[in-house]
């Protein structure tokens, strides 16, 4: 009898616990583990990014163990293109053809960036890619980013960052650190509105006024502004539908930050036939419609719901590597 072959698409916080957790426990089990990891880094801790924004940490200190046996390949900078259920097997950006038995989609999930006319105009204007930002502007979502960011402070002297929630104010803090000059832009009625009431997001507000970071709530982004394909400021307006003060309208800055919020990556899985809703849809057991294909992590719809938190994400990397290894070790 051939080995069990389990892939996992996505190397991240989730998908390499869960390969971890799996591989521990079958020690004796006949199967092979392949893992794509769209990222070229070892999987790190996403949760301190802002650190490495502001300094704090470097790199070798947000790098997570990885498991490391002969049963186990991990192809680093390894994008899955296509996934073709009826064949069992995953097909690479590179040409690369994965068969599987089971297919575990830990896709996580990737920065939401708002639509703002200037950055369309700026991707029709140049030919480049949907997913492209002009110079200036950057999401913090992986940590090719937060290396982006540091390296755009050196030369940045105001910057906005958008998005006043945990990730925004950590990364504001991080800016701040570094010398330059920071306003957050938030949507909600105040800062964190999803973790504080009314009366702590008060308290951070001055916290933040001590540090000399500036905030504006019930403020949404209108558009980017760019000067020769470079960020020169956002445009805001507020929250309510009142007329904005051409006074206030325009936060001049030479770097943008977006931390607003993430969308579940369910393409592979969408343009595979899988339900998805906000994110892969599954049931309690971590399973698609498809037996043979489970999803956890950020790229999940369980029952209960998402909630983006990574506690979350290691307990289905923990429930779904007991199942399975149940399955594996179970006598024939």
């Amino acid at each position: 009898m051939s080995a069990t072959r389990v892939v996992v698409v996505g190397n991240g916080m989730v998908g390499s616990r869960f390969v971890e957790d799996l591989l521990a426990r079958v020690p004796g089990a006949d199967v092979t583990v392949t893992v794509l990891g769209a990222e070229e880094h070892e999987p790190y801790n996403r949760v301190l990014l802002s650190e490495v924004v502001a300094g704090k940490v470097d790199v070798a200190s947000i790098t997570l163990p990885s498991a490391t046996e002969p049963r186990l390949t991990v192809l680093r900078g390894a994008t899955a293109a296509r996934l073709d259920r009826d064949a069992r097997v995953v097909h690479g950006t590179d040409g690369g053809v994965h068969p599987y038995d089971v297919l575990v989609l830990a896709t996580g999930a990737r920065a939401r960036v708002p639509g703002l006319p200037g950055l369309e105009a700026w991707r029709a204007a140049t030919g480049a890619d949907p997913d492209a930002l002009p110079a200036g502007v950057h999401a913090l979502r992986t940590l090719d980013d937060a290396r982006e960011i540091v390296a755009a402070t050196l030369n940045a002297r105001r910057a906005v960052v958008l998005g006043g929630g945990v990730l925004g104010l950590e990364a504001a803090c991080g800016l701040a650190r570094r010398g330059v000059a920071v306003t957050v832009v938030h949507g909600g009625p105040h800062l964190m509105e999803r973790q504080l009431d009314d009366a702590a997001a008060s308290a951070v507000g001055r916290g933040l006024d001590r540090l000399g970071i500036a905030h504006r709530v019930a403020t949404f982004a209108d558009d980017v502004l760019l000067d020769a394909g470079r960020l020169s400021g956002l445009r805001v307006r507020p929250a309510d539908g009142t007329p904005p003060d051409p006074a206030t309208a325009v936060v001049a800055a030479d770097l943008l930050v977006m931390t607003a919020g993430t969308l579940a990556e369910t393409s592979l899985a969408a343009d595979a036939g899988l339900e998805v809703r906000r994110g892969v849809v599954v049931g309690p057991d971590l399973a698609t419609a498809d037996p043979a294909v489970f999803a956890i992590g950020d790229c999940a719809e369980p029952p209960e719901g998402g909630s983006g938190l990574i506690a979350q994400g290691w307990d289905q990397a923990r429930r779904l590597a007991v199942a399975l290894a149940a399955d594996l070790t179970a006598a024939p």
